[in-house]
């Protein structure tokens, strides 16, 4: 689902990337990816730390900041691929247009996605 979008400070301590491109990251909880007894410490470790984290989610990063911002969210591999298809379809040309002005970038998609979020409401 799409969430309003949410500062991050540390992007992969407990997150594993299995898909980027210049500004989005597509990323799996280490403790959902594991099985076994790593990956029951990982998502219990997950859950301690943010019991309503799901277990996938995109997040926005530009190169000028260490700040990461988490645009999407879902429980399920089948629902976060559609959403990094319609960033990719709907914002990822828009934004290559920026050419390198990263606060518009970050404006820019923070409005998109905000939008999105209140048009589910």
């Amino acid at each position: 689902m799409w969430v309003v979008p949410e500062e991050i400070l540390l992007p992969g301590a407990l997150w594993e990337t299995l898909r980027s491109n210049e500004y989005f990251y597509m990323q799996q909880s280490r403790g959902a990816a594991k099985k076994g007894l790593s990956g029951m410490l990982l998502g219990t470790m997950d859950t301690v730390l943010d019991p309503k984290s799901a277990p996938f989610r995109i997040i926005l990063h530009t190169p000028d900041s260490d700040v990461y911002l988490s645009v999407a969210t879902s429980h399920t591999r089948e629902e976060i691929d559609l959403h990094w298809a319609w960033l990719e379809d709907n914002m990822l040309q828009s934004l290559l247009s920026f050419n390198d002005r990263y606060d518009d970038v970050r404006i820019y998609v923070s409005t998109k996605i905000g939008i999105r979020t209140v048009d589910l409401l």
